[in-house]
């Protein structure tokens, strides 16, 4: 009986077995493996540092409620003033505005809207050109849960 449950522990652990990858034995393989890992890792890090580094590139500000959004119509195009809950760093302000001339204005109206609604933060990220006090232009309003 002994013998048998053994064998079945063998069995057992045979059915999942664990393969390990082994580095290859010559030198010269053995280079080009080493090489292929340094190169692989060189390409990650450039990636992570062109994406990282892009997600906080222009001026944004801490999370904010937005009061009130104001439409106003012009023969060039309008406006949608947004005023939020405190001066906002860095622009250190409380008025933005959304230029409705800009392509992606109708989303950024929608993301404010909906934060004025649902009465949820936002951040405010001002235009790359940066601040200009009372009517500083707004590039994204991102919304946070």
């Amino acid at each position: 009986m002994g013998v048998a449950k053994n064998e079945y522990v063998l069995l057992q652990l045979n059915i999942y077995p664990q393969a390990k990858a082994e580095a290859p034995k010559s030198p010269a393989i053995m280079k080009r493996y080493k090489m292929g890992k340094k190169l692989l890792s060189m390409v990650l890090a450039v990636f992570a540092s062109l994406f990282g580094a892009s997600a906080l590139a222009e001026p944004t500000g801490a999370p904010v409620k937005i009061l009130s959004l104001r439409p106003y119509n012009s023969p060039s195009g309008g406006n949608i003033y947004v005023e939020v809950s405190q001066t906002n760093q860095p622009c250190e302000t409380q008025g933005y505005v959304i230029d409705l001339s800009w392509v992606g204005a109708k989303e950024a109206y929608a993301a404010a809207l909906t934060a004025l609604v649902t009465d949820k933060p936002v951040r405010i990220e001002a235009v790359n050109s940066g601040c200009t006090g009372w009517g500083t232009k707004i590039q994204s309003i991102i919304l946070i849960k």
